[in-house]
């Protein structure tokens, strides 16, 4: 029927003309006086009069696969084959599948075959409650950049690590220099002081300073040994968002984002000094002042409320210490960060461990405990004590 055609071809819209049509046909019973009131052909209302309903097919019957016209798609005798491998592994990779298929002589082209895998599988809708968590439960931890240009005429790529506790959303946000496993797990230690506490879960998203390996899963297969070490000197647990996976990505507020949103955006900044002021002014109004969008309230109420599930700290950032293997060198030192830490010539080709502080720096290497001021490269060689 043409109305039908014009109907798909329009999205809809066909449809709408048709019943503006219809309504007075039904009231005046002339095809005549529509087509002189709605400035169509009389053609057009008779069309209408002797049609049958508006409704529309099902909208998945207007999608089936089957009802189309053309070659059927190579990818669909695998049809079978697929709804049960996603059955036993639901995790599986759309990359992975494509080639076990091509181990089962599939010869169609990969677009087709993502298409099946799209219809075949099960789509996991995650509740808000759940993104928030309970008190005390879930922070939300990562890097993020700008590039800002000062109204000094300085330009300068900020870096800043940004912590939320997703019940509360009270946040703290701090400028970094490098995005490297050390200045995470400082920050990471300070910030749970700000919280009052330890949540049970820190969530990361793509923290690619901390994992070394990604398996196809998207599991973390290679965890950097500092950092997982430093996780259990702190007591909290650990989940980590691979690269372009939609966990916990469905959160509207991801946090790097909305700290560039709702502070970066608000400038321009004269220098790094205005920045760091407005910043600790930013810190006031958005946890202690302004209600948070997704909850309606102030962060610093809702954080109340997780004061009694967060958990005591363990350590305080100052004790805090990254654990790094050394081997003593012939000349009885360790090189680290481009300084020569000096050990007694007995410990010479011993393995041991560096123990990594804020301010200072322990050796083990056998039966030596040495303890040394962490030095920076223009302070050369430390000797021994």
């Amino acid at each position: 029927m043409a109305g039908s055609e014009d109907d798909e071809r329009n999205g809809g819209g066909g449809l709408t003309k048709r019943q503006d049509r219809r309504v007075p046909l039904e009231a005046s019973g002339s095809a005549d006086e529509v087509g002189a009131v709605s400035g169509t052909f009389p053609n057009a209302a008779h069309r209408v009069a002797l049609g049958a309903d508006l409704e529309h097919p099902p909208a998945a019957s207007r999608r089936d696969v089957s009802s189309k016209v053309g070659r059927p798609s190579k990818a669909a005798p695998f049809a079978e084959r697929v709804r049960l491998w996603l059955a036993g592994e639901p995790q599986l990779s759309t990359q992975h599948l494509l080639q076990r298929a091509k181990e089962h002589d599939f010869l169609g082209s990969k677009t087709a075959f993502y298409a099946l895998v799209a219809s075949l599988r099960t789509r996991h809708s995650v509740p808000r409650s759940i993104i928030e968590g309970l008190p005390g439960e879930i922070s939300q931890h990562d890097f993020g950049h700008v590039d800002l240009n000062f109204t000094d005429g300085s330009k300068r790529r900020c870096i800043f690590f940004a912590s939320r506790l997703e019940y509360s959303r009270y946040t703290a946000v701090s400028l970094v220099e490098d995005v490297h496993v050390e200045t995470l797990v400082r920050c990471l230690a300070r910030d749970f002081i700000k919280f009052g506490g330890l949540p049970l879960l820190a969530v990361f998203d793509c923290p690619r300073s901390i994992v070394d390996t990604w398996g196809k899963s998207g599991e973390a297969a290679w965890l950097n040994a500092a950092f997982a070490q430093a996780i259990v000197d702190l007591g909290v647990g650990v989940e980590l968002c691979a690269p372009r996976s939609r966990k916990r990505k469905q959160d509207p507020e991801r946090i790097a984002r909305w700290v560039k949103e709702s502070f970066f955006d608000h400038g321009p900044f004269r220098d790094l000094t205005e920045l760091q002021l407005r910043l600790e002014a930013w810190h006031i109004d958005v946890n202690q002042r302004s209600p948070a969008q997704s909850t309606g309230e102030i962060p610093e109420t809702r954080r109340q409320q997780e004061l009694a599930r967060l958990r005591p700290i363990k350590v305080v950032p100052e004790e805090l210490a990254l654990r790094i293997p050394i081997v003593v060198s012939p000349t009885g030192g360790v090189r680290f960060e481009g300084v020569e830490y000096a050990m007694p010539a007995e410990a010479v080709h011993l393995a041991g461990t560096l123990f990594l502080y804020e301010r200072r720096l322990r050796i083990v290497a056998g039966a030596f405990d040495v303890r040394h001021e962490r030095r920076t490269k223009a302070r050369g060689v430390a000797a021994l004590p």
